[in-house]
């Protein structure tokens, strides 16, 4: 019976989600990672066969990464945009290289779709119901306001990874808030 691997597939996906994060993604390769862990580069060829299967896997755990950190909490209402919005702008600040490699496209495997194919997301549907019963407006209007939400969270989010934008959080989550409240009374 042969050995398990010292060196484990999810040891070398984190490694590499770290360097990600800390250097940003022009630092993955086969031979950086290899090097971070401090093994030769065939166990990262054998986990993942080439760059490309390895490129798939990190992009996924990436990608699960900031799902986790975007809905980090229990009951689904109203008040769950704006946490998501805080959530992502706090990525967007403390973690600027891993949001421009998942959020900004540089990981160059986003869906392209409507605006609209955002609010039959399971965890959107259940805002877009509180909305409408906090607020007793239509699954329209419910609507319009998560596609406007969603667009300005994710510009200020931009800026900010980018270094374009450089306030301190409390001004950027209350300027969030701000937006919200503004695009709910004109509804």
């Amino acid at each position: 019976m042969p050995s398990s691997p010292k060196i484990t597939k999810d040891m070398i996906l984190e490694t590499a989600l770290h360097m990600l994060i800390r250097d940003g993604y022009d630092s993955i390769n086969i031979k950086n990672v290899a090097k971070e862990i401090g093994c030769s580069t065939q166990p990262i060829s054998w986990h993942f066969g080439n760059m490309d299967g390895f490129r798939t896997a990190l992009t996924e755990k990436a990608g699960q990464y900031v799902k986790g950190k975007l809905w980090v909490y229990g009951e689904k209402g109203s008040d769950d945009l704006e946490k998501w919005g805080i959530n992502y702008l706090s990525i967007a600040m403390d973690e600027p290289n891993l949001f421009r490699f998942t959020c900004m496209g540089g990981s160059g495997r986003h869906e392209k779709s409507g605006m609209s194919s955002w609010l039959d997301y399971e965890q959107n549907v259940g805002i877009l119901e509180q909305l409408i019963k906090k607020y007793k407006i239509t699954r329209e209007q419910a609507g319009q306001y998560v596609q406007t939400m969603f667009i300005y969270i994710h510009g200020m989010a931009c800026m900010v990874a980018s270094g374009i934008v450089i306030e301190n959080r409390e001004k950027i989550y209350g300027m969030l808030r701000e937006t919200g409240n503004s695009i709910l009374k004109a509804i």
